[in-house]
């Protein structure tokens, strides 16, 4: 999944559901389908029809607390995908909320990360500022460093209209941590997002350095979202040569990354 191999990853998924489920751990065998229902979502793009299959397969559970607690966490990705985004808002809340008592630290930070992107969505930048923080402090101190806090901060920042040091820093963390993890898509995740700070600055040269390493990144990878980063990238090239020579040349528009 970190390589961004989904169909490869959905595969495993579903074989360890198998496995978990002749065993008898319905949890375990929980987690490995809602793993495959992530990784379909990321190759394929959201499907309503998809996750409402996953989740009647599990609607008999709802006695064991551990599935109810873990279950808006996933449900509540899927919706934000959909751009339901006021349903997924209330899914993540509750899925925080149920999983803390739990001990799972984890997936109530990842429920926290989701919630911060449904109140960019909304437009409510500065209180996805502060959800971003929050969690960033509690990935720090679960000692799992995660890089898309980062990428999802700067983008909090820009929506806000802060473009100083903070955006830099945050930047320059995002692409270390994506570096070290080995995770090519959100290497070119964190590119994007430093070609459009280089252009809201005017740094044409840095802009164009930007967009061509991110083309490098997304050699080899072919889902819903690399496709579309990728069509952007060349317009952006497009883009910053126009600016370079021509500013007055209005015929091609920047497609910034997106705020959430």
């Amino acid at each position: 999944m970190k390589q961004n191999k989904y169909l490869e990853g959905r595969a495993r998924f579903d074989e360890a559901k198998d496995l978990f489920a002749a065993l008898g751990d319905d949890l375990r065998a929980f987690r490995a389908d809602m793993e495959s229902l992530r990784a379909a979502t990321d190759y394929f793009g959201a499907d309503e029809q998809l996750l409402s299959e996953y989740l009647s397969r599990w609607d008999s559970h709802s006695h064991n607390a551990h599935i109810t607690a873990l279950l808006p966490n996933y449900s509540g990705e899927v919706n934000f995908y959909l751009m339901h985004t006021e349903k997924a808002l209330e899914e993540l809340q509750r899925g925080e909320r149920l999983l803390v008592p739990l001990n799972y630290h984890l997936e109530a930070a990842e429920c926290m990360l989701r919630t911060g992107r449904c109140f960019a969505v909304l437009g409510q930048y500065h209180r996805a500022l502060e959800v971003v923080n929050e969690t960033i402090r509690l990935f720090e101190h679960l000692g799992l460093p995660d890089d898309r806090v980062f990428i999802n901060k700067s983008r909090y920042l820009k929506g806000a209209n802060i473009w100083g040091d903070e955006l830099s820093a945050t930047l320059e963390t995002a692409l270390q941590r994506s570096q070290e993890l080995g995770k090519p898509l959100y290497v070119a995740l964190v590119l994007d997002d430093l070609g459009e700070m280089y252009v809201h600055r005017k740094d044409w040269a840095a802009a164009r350095l930007a967009f061509q390493e991110l083309l490098k990144q997304l050699e080899g990878l072919s889902d819903y979202t690399t496709s579309r980063i990728h069509a952007n990238t060349l317009n952006n090239l497009l883009y910053v040569d126009a600016q370079e020579t021509n500013p007055s040349d209005c015929s091609i528009e920047f497609r910034p990354p997106q705020r959430f």
